[in-house]
């Protein structure tokens, strides 16, 4: 049994010399063939790129078409509540009997134009008399 333990042992240490023996090498490789390997990636990396950039234009486009139309909705929706608020209050004015703004306007021009009038006039200057 011992003759077995050795053999497995022997073959282990075999095995772990060849895996050291490999990385030595993969090292030894790296650092004389490095600027090459690095050039390599490069290029690899650039061929990558290539074919991202159509999917990841094409999803950049759905998004901003997306964020577009969800942008109008929202920007409808604000008019749409906006005139709803509108019409309630101009409801609630009416109701308790409060002007509008074009009837105030209205009455404006129309005490403007009475100021004006030969009457209104006459009734000024005998106003300033009687004082």
């Amino acid at each position: 049994m011992a003759k077995q333990e050795t053999d497995a042992f022997e073959r282990l240490s075999a095995s772990a010399r060849r895996i050291w023996l490999a990385g030595l090498g993969a090292i030894a490789e790296a650092e004389k063939r490095g600027d090459e390997i690095f050039e390599s990636l490069v290029e690899s990396g650039e061929g990558y790129e290539k074919n991202l950039k159509e999917p990841i234009g094409k999803a950049r486009g759905a998004v901003e078409e997306t964020v577009a139309t969800a942008k109008s909705k929202a920007s409808s929706a604000l008019d749409e509540l906006e005139r709803l608020v509108e019409r309630q209050v101009k409801a609630a004015m009416k109701s308790m009997g409060v002007a509008s703004r074009a009837e105030v306007e209205s009455l404006r021009r129309e005490v403007a134009r009475l100021k004006k009038s030969p009457k209104a006039r006459a009734a000024k200057k005998s106003a300033r008399k009687k004082r």
